[in-house]
């Protein structure tokens, strides 16, 4: 059997998961050599290659398979594998490159600790060099079934996802990874799925997440989860195998109340805001002007896209899509037509199927808060390029088109004021671009502490005064990872969390990970002085450790350390 490299940069096409939150991995049924690509730079560098599979311990060639070549801040060069699956690109400028391999029904091979939702890794390319790289493709795995309405009658035409939990600054949220239609008969298939744990939904836009799927005497069928619930965490998560076909995956949509939310806008001086309709530009031509106004709907909890509302130019009224029961936050950004800060108005709603008319939304002023950045207490030199910024922790706030960003940071000056403006809604204080060797200690808000709790700044007749602390008295932590035999394990992650569960959590200052090295050495530097629990495990997804579940698992088998300001405590981890 010849001989191949099995270097391996996962070759999947990145898409946003629509209908869901976050940017994931998705396979698309749309290939990009289909789609124009500008015209790239000429250098003097090649790479080239084959992708082949493994079929009876033989290596057969991947034919038709296009290959791309990435590179950031240059257009990708792509072109397809021969009947040999050998591919070739000529005339490249040195550079940092990515390679993506797509072909329907295959995914790549995973070499080493290298996970299949891992971004792809990177590679050098010099001058006149001439690469060559092999790549070895597996058969995907799919999943089957059928989709029926709650009279057993099949539903055509609606998409069905294979999506995933992935984890970033407000916790879980499912995104896409691949998507099918179902036939005539209900039947869906989706494939070129890598081996991992996946959830199946249904629905007929995936564009909108709160719209109807389909409407009938007030009643419709809303987002429904395997094996058929409209619940998220009530659905059964599918594991496959690599190449695993998992059919009679059948489920039921779920068949709710649909309902209306309709109403008006009001400013803090109480006047009905409206969007200005087209005007004449005086050369025969009509133009929409920025809207004054922007009207969102938006799940509690993040768990779902928002979903813009329908606000006619040159009214003042507004009207939503039909949305299924559930809590929602219904908000509105208001320009000002001086051009001064945007206002804001939220409410909370609880839809049960029954239309929603009528409703107010009035807006008003954002806050503004100043304060200083403070070295331990005391006044001092703080680092250059610091940012202070209220993190939303319960929406988010809507940006109109061509109005000014909404909760934007504040530059920290280099006496550590600042002044931060169009704060509205429940927020953490937090304080970016913090150096190596530095942390927040505290925030206080007058003579409160408010640090990592919500605060619900509102406009006040002076701004509110804040104080932040940071600190350079940190600890850290290090050590190697070790298998049961006492050999170093290299390439595991590394958790510390706090000792408290109640300081667990997204963006917490007491939670750190690191990935150790080959030889299974690790550090985690930066830690505030405190108690702690430390763990080894050979594999999570970026940014899971910061889910609470994730740490109660981790928790059993980790070790309880102290850390001290200006030391360094060495330990010694088991991978489980």
């Amino acid at each position: 059997m010849p001989k191949i490299t099995r270097w391996l940069l996962i070759g999947l096409v990145l898409a946003a998961g629509v209908g869901h939150i976050g940017t994931s991995v998705a396979f698309t049924d749309q290939s990009p050599r289909d789609q124009a690509m500008p015209t790239p730079p000429v250098g003097t560098a090649s790479i080239a290659g084959r992708v082949v599979i493994l079929i009876d311990r033989q290596l057969t060639p991947v034919r038709r398979a296009l290959v791309t070549l990435q590179s950031d801040g240059a257009a990708p060069v792509a072109t397809d594998t021969d009947t040999d699956g050998r591919y070739r690109l000529d005339r490249l400028p040195a550079g940092v490159y990515r390679v993506v391999i797509d072909k329907p029904g295959f995914v790549p091979v995973l070499q080493g600790t290298r996970h299949a939702f891992d971004p792809p890794g990177s590679f050098d390319l010099k001058a006149e060099q001439a690469l060559t790289m092999d790549v070895e493709m597996q058969r995907g795995a799919a999943l089957e079934g059928r989709v029926v309405n709650d009279s057993g009658e099949p539903v055509v035409n609606f998409a069905v996802s294979a999506v995933r939990l992935t984890y970033g600054p407000h916790g879980k949220r499912p995104s896409l990874v691949r998507q099918a239609m179902t036939d005539d008969l209900g039947r869906y298939r989706i494939h070129t799925l890598p081996a991992g744990d996946y959830y199946i939904d249904a629905a007929l836009d995936p564009k909108v997440v709160t719209g109807p799927i389909t409407q009938v005497g007030g009643t419709g069928f809303a987002r429904t989860y395997y094996p058929g619930t409209p619940r998220l965490e009530e659905a059964r998560a599918v594991s496959v195998s690599v190449g695993q076909d998992l059919d009679r995956l059948d489920f039921t949509l779920t068949s709710v109340p649909l309902a209306k939310i309709t109403g008006s806008v009001i400013d803090s001086a109480g006047s009905p805001v409206a969007n200005a309709g087209p005007v004449s530009d005086g050369a025969g031509r009509m133009t929409l002007p920025p809207p004054m106004m922007t009207v969102r709907l938006q799940a509690v909890g993040f768990s779902s896209v928002p979903v813009m509302s329908n606000t006619p130019m040159g009214r003042s009224e507004f009207g939503t899509a039909v949305v299924p029961p559930g809590d929602y936050w219904l908000m509105a950004t208001v320009l000002s037509p001086s051009g001064g800060p945007p206002e804001f108005g939220v409410q909370r709603l609880s839809v049960n199927g029954q239309d929603l008319a009528n409703v107010t939304i009035a807006t008003g002023k954002s806050a503004v808060v100043t304060g200083h950045v403070e070295v331990d207490g005391r006044t001092s030199v703080v680092p250059a390029n610091l940012q202070v910024l209220s993190f939303p922790t319960e929406f988010d706030l809507p940006t109109p088109p061509g109005g000014p960003a909404v909760g934007a940071p504040a530059n920290v000056g280099a006496d550590g004021s600042f002044t931060l403006n169009g704060v509205f809604g429940p927020g953490v204080v937090q304080l970016a671009r913090l150096p190596v060797g530095w942390a927040v200690k505290s925030v206080w808000l007058g003579d409160r502490e408010i640090t990592d709790a919500p605060v619900d700044f509102k406009p006040t007749p002076d701004p509110q005064s804040l104080r932040i602390v940071i600190t350079q008295g940190l600890g850290a932590v290090s050590g190697v990872l070790q298998n049961e035999q006492g050999r170093p394990v290299g390439a595991s992650r590394v958790v510390i969390f706090g000792h408290d569960d109640q300081e667990w959590g997204a963006r917490s200052r007491f939670i750190k990970s690191v990935e150790a090295g080959a030889d299974g050495r690790f550090s985690l530097d930066g830690l505030l002085p405190g108690d702690y629990f430390i763990a080894a495990t050979d594999y999570l997804e970026d940014g899971s450790w910061m889910d609470p579940d994730v740490l109660w698992r981790l928790k059993p088998a980790a070790l309880p350390v102290t850390v001290t300001a200006g030391q360094r405590l060495t330990v010694t981890l088991r991978v489980r």
